[in-house]
This record gives C-alpha cells, sequence and structure tokens, in this order.
C-alpha cells in the first residue's frame, strides 16, 4: 500500500501547496544522485556489492544524504 503523505496547516486543514514545497526542498541536489548512482556503477564494473548505505555530506551545509531506496537499483 503506498504511503499518503498529507501536509496539514496549524488548523489541521490539507495544505497540498505547502506539502509539495516541503518535499521539493527535501530531495537531494542532482549531483549528489549522479554521485551516487556512479559509485554503484563503478562497483558494478568492478564486481563488488555494496552492502550498505551510501551516505555522502555536503562540505557547505553539513547536510548527509543517502540513497534510502534500495541498493539493487544501479
Amino acid at each position: 500500500m503506498e504511503k499518503k503523505n498529507v501536509h496539514k496547516n496549524k488548523e489541521g486543514y490539507p495544505d497540498p501547496t505547502a506539502g509539495r514545497a516541503i518535499d521539493r526542498a527535501d530531495q537531494p541536489p542532482e549531483t549528489v544522485g549522479w554521485y551516487i548512482k556512479t559509485i554503484k556503477t563503478l562497483a558494478d564494473i568492478m564486481d563488488l556489492e555494496i552492502v550498505g548505505y551510501i551516505q555522502v555530506r555536503d562540505k557547505k551545509t553539513k547536510r548527509i544524504w543517502q540513497n534510502r531506496k534500495g541498493l539493487d537499483t544501479p
């Protein structure tokens, strides 16, 4: 079953506009996605297997990003 992401305002009413903005702001930068995909591809070329989450820290913001979708997708 798909999880519904419902964002509500202070009064408890649904606020889809704010919800979409929050969801978009929480997405990793394009370079982080590219970097993780490159690491997975390189491991596959070298006949290696990644057995845990890949975590990357942004040096400017100090935010840590990790792949949460599973490790089977290259």
